[in-house]
């Protein structure tokens, strides 16, 4: 805990911003291989997840700017364990991970989101001010 009583993985009221890792690509390759069911499976449990995630961030008081594609940007309180729980229900449902990008301003919470998918995806990443850093920020 911070001198402020604030988790060092928690600041208020942040912007958030999931992206799927890679869904463009597997629904390409179902495309591709003129595979229609298994891109429109696809497509509907992402679809699925995302309102299901977007519930559970508006439990906490969120303001979901946008759900779409497989993305959801939002200004929220939230904590490293929703935002993993979130993660791990976009790989249960989908087969496929997701990153988390969180800042104190929208391009904060963009950069983090580039940080986390460029260290591999499946992570999230905390932006405050110019330093990146979660977990898994290595």
């Amino acid at each position: 805990m911070s001198g402020t009583g604030v988790a060092a993985t928690q600041f208020e009221m942040q912007y958030v911003y999931l992206d799927g890792d890679g869904v463009g690509s597997k629904l390409h390759a179902h495309l591709i291989n003129a595979n229609m069911e298994g891109a429109a499976g696809l497509s509907e449990s992402v679809t699925r997840v995302l309102g299901k995630i977007a519930s559970v961030l508006r439990a906490t008081g969120a303001r979901i700017v946008f759900v779409g594609g497989d993305n959801i940007f939002a200004l929220a309180d939230v904590d490293q364990a929703l935002l993993e729980s979130a993660i791990a229900l976009f790989m249960a449902e989908t087969g496929v991970t997701a990153s988390v990008g969180v800042g104190e301003t929208a391009s904060d919470a963009l950069l983090a989101l580039t940080v986390a998918k460029s260290l591999g995806g499946s992570r999230v990443i905390w932006r405050r001010g110019s330093t990146p850093s979660g977990p898994k920020c290595r």
